[in-house]
């Protein structure tokens, strides 16, 4: 079991590279009105996510 799953993340390694990559990309820290629709876009983005990942039911 262990060695599937390393050998998953090993095969997947440049795939979550590249998500986080795109998630760092997002202004997303802040309490600036002007920075709203960052902040927005980036849970938009992250809900997304989590659906592509099996999830039902994920809420922004």
């Amino acid at each position: 079991m262990m060695k599937e799953l390393l050998e998953y993340i090993d095969g997947n390694n440049n795939r979550y590279l590249n998500e986080l990559v795109d998630f760092l990309k997002y202004p997303s820290v802040s309490t600036r009105e002007r920075n709203k629709k960052d902040v927005l876009d980036c849970a938009n983005w992250l809900k997304n996510n989590i659906i592509s990942s099996g999830f039902e039911t994920v809420e922004v």
